[in-house]
């Protein structure tokens, strides 16, 4: 496995070497590449990016492309922001951008389809790219990040940071169980009629936390290659998320985050045992959500793909290096490193510049002698102690661990618009639970007729 420093070193060198994109005449000088992104105003952390890029090789020269969002006042309306979406959409779709690479952000992937893009081949499959020796390899990544990425088996993009959420609850109800499915999900609640589960005390949030973050398909191709849908699992999954606001017995299965101060708090706080598990999933597969830092993709009409890539490997390494880890440590510390060495790096620096330390780098005492922390976090007034190498190991082997993930997407397509139009006059009884899956099953596979 390859260093950080061994990486960027090897990023630097081969650069000078990469095979370059030819232009209309056939020169090779200075391939442009072109990164789009939409924003409001100039992103100075992605200029300063491309600005050291530019400067630390001779190859290729990167280009911030803005589609912006028209403004008043340095403030947006979700009007505003749609607008520039379906521009980018329209651009994309029918070949017209001059892109050869896209910065996706959490708000982007909100509206942004990019299950639909990908189905259309926007895309370029990173995964060959990390196949070619040299640079970055597949090896480098958390396997859960390249799991999460995937849509249509295409390695669409790629995250420099990325978090992690899944579910946890008590291990004598769930067992070792790491994925399970929804109907799975429902038969347990059935057998806990008065647990909370999820915190869901509204329809809508159950809603959204098990359908949405889920992302379940109510139909499935039987052998003969007929279409079924699962009217039962409908029914069971509306009657369930309807009569979560009566669930107001004991608790039994949380939200968790896999992150630093997660580790502290099930260490010192909520100590009790605890089996993790992912989110309901349609085949007991990849339940853990990945939560995008921001992530890049290269289009697969791109004109020069040897740059966009050699642009996407140095953004990858620059923004997951936090260069000035004391400068960032108050930041929050729930998104790391997707490349493996680094991640290392990075959690070396939290456990050093956790300690108050002189200009020689000792360890800074108290009054009392003890070393000084610089900084001290506290919750419910309890002050939690040092970050430790456990700590740490609770993150990485959660990370290492074989458990897949998938993206959390927004984007609502038409099945999500489906359900979510007829769930209300159920939910306010309006209509009975047989009429509303009737509607639903209807509507729904008329959607999945015209998408075979």
């Amino acid at each position: 496995m390859k260093t950080f420093r061994t990486l960027l070193s090897l990023f630097l060198i081969c650069s000078l070497f990469l095979a370059s994109c030819a232009n209309g005449d056939g020169q090779t000088e200075h391939p442009e590449v072109v990164l789009a992104m939409i924003a409001s105003e100039a992103d100075d952390d992605m200029e300063e990016a491309v600005r050291f890029f530019n400067e630390s090789q001779q190859e290729y020269t990167a280009r911030l492309e803005y589609i912006l969002i028209e403004t008043e006042n340095h403030g947006y309306t979700n009007e505003q922001f749609d607008a520039a979406v379906e521009r980018l959409k329209i651009s994309l779709v029918t070949g017209k951008s001059d892109y050869d690479a896209l910065w996706l952000d959490d708000s982007l992937l909100w509206s942004l389809d990019v299950q639909d893009l990908a189905d259309l081949g926007i895309f370029e499959d990173l995964g060959r790219w990390l196949d070619r020796e040299g640079g970055l390899e597949r090896g480098d990544f958390f396997d859960m990040v390249l799991t999460a990425f995937t849509l249509n088996d295409t390695l669409f993009s790629l995250p420099a940071k990325f978090s992690v959420k899944c579910l946890y609850g008590d291990p004598d109800l769930l067992g070792s169980r790491t994925e399970w499915t929804l109907r799975e999900f429902l038969d347990f609640a059935r057998e806990h009629p008065d647990m909370r589960l999820l915190n869901c005390v509204y329809p809508g949030l159950a809603i959204f936390d098990l359908y949405r973050a889920s992302q379940i398909r109510f139909a499935d191709t039987a052998q003969n290659g007929e279409l079924v849908f699962q009217e039962k699992l409908l029914g069971d999954f509306l009657d369930f998320c309807k009569n979560c606001p009566s669930r107001q017995g004991e608790q039994g299965l949380f939200y968790a985050d896999i992150d630093l101060d997660s580790a502290q708090q099930y260490r010192y706080i909520d100590t009790q045992p605890k089996c993790f598990l992912g989110y309901p999933s349609q085949n007991a597969q990849n339940g853990c959500m990945i939560i995008d830092d921001g992530s890049v993709s290269i289009l697969s009409d791109a004109d020069c793909k040897e740059g966009a890539w050699a642009f996407l490997e140095f953004l990858l390494l620059y923004r997951a290096d936090e260069r000035n880890t004391e400068k960032h440590f108050t930041s929050v510390r729930s998104a790391y490193p997707a490349i493996k060495d680094l991640f290392e790096k990075r959690m070396a620096e939290e456990l050093y510049y956790q300690w108050a330390r002189d200009e020689n780098g000792e360890i800074l005492k108290d009054e009392s002698g003890e070393p000084l922390l610089k900084f001290l976090s506290v919750h419910d007034d309890f002050t939690y102690p040092p970050l430790t190498e456990e700590d740490v190991a609770f993150v990485r082997d959660f990370l290492l661990s074989a458990r897949g993930a998938h993206l959390q997407i927004y984007a609502e397509n038409e099945e999500a618009r489906i359900l979510m139009e007829e769930i209300v006059p159920y939910f306010e009884g309006e209509k009975t639970l047989e009429d509303t899956v009737e509607t639903i099953k209807r509507r729904m596979m008329i959607l999945y007729q015209e998408q075979s």
